[in-house]
């Protein structure tokens, strides 16, 4: 898990249990009530955050914490549960109401992050937009090459077509043939068609 927010056992590489659970609660709601109350914040120092742990585990003060008087019974009866104990959650609930109507909370209203993005880093925004830009140019690369392919097929066509009719023409005149090049034009292009159907039937035999 993220090291801000884990608890003390798996700090020690210990067996984790219920209690862990409620604590790693515990500090994400101080979180919310305010940044500070998570003293260990700004360190990196596994051992420093520990020590920052532990003692807001088990001498929770009001003075130094920015929390109801509520929220820090809540972090004492966590403190005091065993490995195996369930947890007096009767009782937390009832505190946690207590908070609510202190507090004047308005619990039908939507959670303020709802509908919003965490911002980005500069660093991933940047990596973001550049694996955007390679899909988008190997994505065009294709298409660029698939269109340039096709016009370059279309073009040795129409070129091929065009020298076939200046024959067939010559050849009409030579043999005294008097359709014109559009008859001519129009008569090779319904053979190229029967032969396009006859391959094609051929293929789905």
């Amino acid at each position: 898990g993220t090291p801000k927010y884990v608890s003390r056992n798996c700090h020690l590489e210990k067996e984790q249990g219920r209690r862990d659970d409620l604590e790693i609660w515990c500090f994400m709601i101080a979180e919310f009530f305010h940044a500070k109350n998570i003293s260990w914040r700004r360190t990196s120092d596994r051992d420093e955050m520990y020590k920052e742990k532990k003692k807001f585990m088990t001498a929770p003060s009001k003075d130094e914490l920015a929390l109801p008087s509520q929220f820090i019974e809540i972090i004492k009866l966590v403190d005091k549960m065993t490995f195996t104990c369930a947890g007096d959650m009767k009782t937390i609930n009832s505190l946690l109401d207590d908070i609510v109507k202190k507090e004047d909370m308005n619990t039908r209203r939507p959670l303020d992050w709802i509908g919003k993005k965490m911002p980005e880093k500069k660093d991933d925004r940047k990596m973001r937009k550049r694996s955007v830009e390679r899909v988008q140019d190997d994505e065009n690369s294709d298409e660029v090459r698939d269109r340039r392919s096709r016009a370059q097929r279309r073009k040795e066509n129409a070129e091929k077509r065009r020298i076939l009719e200046d024959q067939l023409f010559s050849l009409s005149k030579d043999l005294d043939d008097r359709r014109t090049p559009d008859e001519i034009r129009a008569e090779i292009r319904s053979r190229e068609r029967k032969k396009r159907v006859k391959l094609r039937a051929r293929l789905e035999e």
